[in-house]
């Protein structure tokens, strides 16, 4: 079964599979797609504009991401889509690394 077959039969339509080519391609911008990646000082500054690029969101964009969170937050909590961006700056800023890990909690 093909990429677009498997989205078909889970209801997405032609137009949200055509959609989907742009967010991968975004995605594909971040280290270890977002998963789980260790950076020295140098490859965190290296990669800051590509990191930029990813997250420099339009407001359409950002409301369709913003309605596919389902995350909760508390209150004054820091959504997903700024935390990275905000920790990315910082690390390369203060000339330091970054580790990110994807986990699966049951």
């Amino acid at each position: 079964m093909g990429f677009t077959s498997a989205w078909a039969i889970t209801g997405h339509t032609e137009e949200g599979i055509a959609n989907l080519a742009p967010r991968l391609l975004a995605a594909g911008l971040l280290q270890g797609w977002g998963g789980t990646f260790l950076l020295t000082p140098a490859q965190v500054a290296e990669s800051l504009p590509r990191i930029e690029r990813a997250f420099a969101f339009t407001p359409a964009e950002r409301s369709a991401a913003e309605s596919q969170d389902w995350l909760d937050y508390a209150d004054g909590e820091e959504c997903v889509l700024d935390g990275p961006l905000r920790v990315w700056r910082t690390a390369a800023h203060r000339g330091m690394g970054l580790c990110g890990l994807s986990t699966h909690l049951t």
